[in-house]
């Protein structure tokens, strides 16, 4: 639709802004936190320099989401070669998601195998350094997967993250104690990185 000119750059950033509004913010999630406030005047620019010649990855800014065994070296260049516009990396020590599959397919798998599948990645502080290497500063990195206290998140910005993402410790602070619990685990945190 982009490449026949139905759908614009702005109209589909739009479109997505709206969506987060309602599905996200509105219900409280807030899984998203950071807007870049150019994005519509981006879009805009991208929709008068269209060229069905020269549209990379449609002209949208794209940022690649890997989900819980890190990027190592060779995968962050080949992805740095990309016009993208970043990177999140969910690196072993969060979710392995190849365990969640691999119960999820209900196999038998022994547990010195299960073991295995768990440690398989690469660690957070090799992928921050191999995918800030290959982005270099200008493109934005996203560091996530094992992130258990406040301290996690400074050492993850220094190693050069741009962001810190984090899931289990705000589900559990939320599970254990509901809505206060989490807003005070959320302002212990912000307190203990602005050390």
């Amino acid at each position: 639709l982009l490449w026949d000119g139905e759908v614009t750059a702005e109209g589909l950033t739009r479109y997505f802004l709206r969506r987060i509004q309602r599905y996200d913010q509105s219900r409280g999630l807030n899984s998203i936190a950071f807007f870049d406030p150019t994005s519509i005047r981006q879009a805009q620019q991208l929709d008068k320099l269209r060229d069905k010649k020269n549209l990379p990855l449609f002209g949208l800014p794209i940022l690649i989401k890997e989900v819980g065994s890190g990027i190592g070296g060779t995968c962050a260049q080949r992805l740095a070669s990309l016009p993208i516009a970043g990177i999140e990396t969910a690196s072993l020590g969060g979710t392995s998601w190849v365990m969640v599959e691999a119960l999820r397919h209900k196999k038998t798998i022994s547990e010195a195998n299960l073991q295995a599948l768990n440690q398989l990645g690469y660690a957070l502080v090799e992928s921050i350094r191999d995918c800030r290497k290959a982005l270099g500063p200008n493109r934005t990195l996203i560091a996530s997967g094992g992130i258990r206290n406040a301290v996690d998140i400074v050492k993850c910005c220094a190693l050069g993250a741009d962001l810190v993402a984090i899931a289990q410790p705000l589900y559990a602070a939320w599970h254990d104690g509901g809505q206060a619990a989490l807003e005070s685990f959320v302002e212990e945190w912000i307190a203990v990185v602005q050390l």
